[in-house]
């Protein structure tokens, strides 16, 4: 997915003796627009044949906003796929219907099909 007014992460690194001092990152934390809601959920859509589960994680950078985590987790859930987040994040919001209202990370990653 492009989106032109996304900057990429800058990440300068203060040496000293060989040795990283200090890292100073340059990043601009934002929830996913519309547009890209409806994208990377029709991404997951093609892809849940090929997929056993689907965790969530975006290291806390914000893109799991709360409604796309609603909308892919009802659509892992119905595909009978289970769905789960990493809690690693204080940043958290709700996974949606049928898991009880709790409250879940906002972190998460494409699981990749498991070998049987």
């Amino acid at each position: 997915m492009i989106d032109p007014d996304f900057r990429t992460i800058v990440k300068t690194r203060i040496i000293a003796r060989h040795q990283q001092v200090v890292r100073v990152d340059r990043e601009e934390i934002r929830a996913p627009g519309e547009k890209q809601v409806g994208e990377v959920t029709a991404r997951v859509r093609a892809m849940l044949p090929q997929l056993d589960a689907f965790i969530f994680e975006d290291y806390g950078k914000g893109f799991l906003n709360p409604e796309l985590v609603r909308q892919i987790s009802a659509d892992v859930k119905a595909a009978g796929k289970i769905v789960t987040a990493d809690p690693k994040s204080a940043s958290r919001c709700e996974m949606g219907p049928g898991h009880g209202g709790e409250t879940k990370s906002e972190r998460g990653a494409f699981s990749p099909p498991v070998s049987r």
